[in-house]
């Protein structure tokens, strides 16, 4: 049995490596690097204008192997939290470092002459990448260069790999393992925070790395793209399953909605409704659910790190939603949401409500066609409108006959107080 001492030991050993990310050249720490960086930016000039802006590229994008995107097309709920047990045993230790050290957990690697961020052990990764920086033409916030800065994590156990982007706006040219190291001390704050941060903190938290480094940055955030900033800050917090970080299990009813698009149209979640719950990342009572989950892609689509060998394995791609929403007031009686999912901005695709009740049976309903959230719950609680295999269940969304099958992991209350729901769309 390895112990966590060895754990400790491996972790970022240039010799354990996962396999998948080929020959890669260890530089030092951050904390070796940071020195340099402060000197080389002590006399950057931004101008009179030092404003940077931020948003997600997409909801995260989950690539896998096709045997275990049957576990998650099936609702093998089974399947898929022994899925979570591995990923959590490989990346207990490497998020725990990012959380804790985020200044010498995080490497400085070079491969295929790009050089970017990364925290490991044997068996698990993070990575922070810039993809490109390119000249920004019509820039309405004035910023000149754009810089598109993926987050991956990847667990060798289960073969899942999942990455987030986020574009940047700049004032000026900023080197790309500065800026990979500016968005990865950002996520690591918020892993420490594990499920009680906000969103909104996301452009300040980038602020205050980029001054670590000696940038006098300052990101704006759109307040619309708020509920898309929550949904990749969650999966970095929680990939598909990191339930060590979860620190509002056993006090708090948490429900975790988990929707995959693997159909060639982009989906839309529009909007919500909820009784006794808040969503994670956001405090406002009135916060809007909307943001987008991209089509189904070809895995050798999707840009990784140099050397990442993905095409050979991972060999299914999905784009992926994930909100969790935890009961507001724990003293009454758990707690109820319902959601609108909208087909390629069209005006038709399908409702979904969910009530989990104290002490009696869970309940979960999805229906063909688009109404107000509010009304849909409350006419399936008044008329008991709710699915009666809840555990594993489908529908046609008509008029485009795209078949959406749902289901969640128990009707009856667990013992950690999680809740899964899952929503597969064709």
């Amino acid at each position: 049995m390895i112990s966590e001492d060895d754990e400790q030991h491996d972790l970022n050993n240039p010799n354990k490596i996962p396999s998948i990310f080929g020959v890669v050249k260890v530089l030092g720490s951050a904390e070796d690097h940071i020195p340099a960086y402060k000197q080389a930016h002590a006399n950057y000039d931004f101008g009179l204008d030092s404003k940077a802006s931020v948003s997600p590229i997409s909801s995260p994008v989950l690539m896998t192997t096709s045997s275990v995107k049957s576990f998650y097309q099936n609702l093998d709920f089974k399947s898929i939290k022994n899925l979570e047990d591995k990923a959590q045993k490989d990346l207990n230790q490497v998020y725990k470092n990012i959380s804790k050290n985020p200044n010498t957990s995080w490497q400085k690697v070079e491969s295929g002459g790009k050089q970017f961020y990364k925290c490991w052990s044997p068996t698990g990764c993070v990575w922070s990448m810039t993809q490109s920086i390119t000249p920004s033409k019509d820039d309405k916030n004035g910023n000149k260069y754009q810089a598109i800065v993926q987050f991956g994590t990847y667990s060798e156990s289960t073969k899942i790999c999942g990455i987030n982007a986020y574009n940047l706006g700049l004032p000026a040219m900023v080197g790309e393992s500065v800026l990979a190291l500016i968005v990865a001390k950002c996520l690591s704050s918020f892993v420490a925070d594990g499920l009680d941060f906000l969103a909104t903190a996301f452009a300040s938290r980038l602020s205050f790395a980029a001054a670590e480094l000696g940038l006098d940055l300052t990101f704006a955030l759109p307040e619309f793209v708020l509920p898309l900033v929550a949904t990749t800050i969650v999966f970095t917090i929680v990939f598909i399953g990191l339930s060590f970080l979860y620190n509002w299990i056993h006090t708090k009813y948490t429900i975790r909605l988990s929707i995959y698009n693997w159909s060639d149209i982009e989906w839309e979640l529009d909007g919500q409704y909820m009784s006794n719950a808040e969503i994670a990342g956001q405090k406002d009572k009135h916060f809007e659910l909307k943001f987008a989950v991209p089509k189904f892609d070809k895995a050798d689509s999707v840009i990784t790190p140099p050397g990442f060998d993905s095409n050979k394995s991972l060999d299914s791609i999905c784009y992926y939603g994930v909100v969790i929403w935890n009961n507001d007031q724990k003293f009454l009686d758990g707690c109820s949401m319902a959601f609108r999912v909208v087909r390629n901005k069209e005006s038709h695709g399908f409702m979904s409500a969910a009530y989990f009740p104290r002490f009696k049976h869970n309940k979960l309903v999805c229906s063909d066609g688009l109404s107000d959230p509010k009304s849909y719950l409350e006419n399936a609680k008044k008329h008991e409108t709710w699915d009666k295999n809840p555990l594993n269940s489908s529908i046609t969304a008509t008029p485009s006959k795209d078949q959406i099958k749902f289901g969640f992991d128990s009707k009856e209350s667990t013992k950690d107080n999680l809740h899964n729901i899952i929503i597969n769309i064709n």
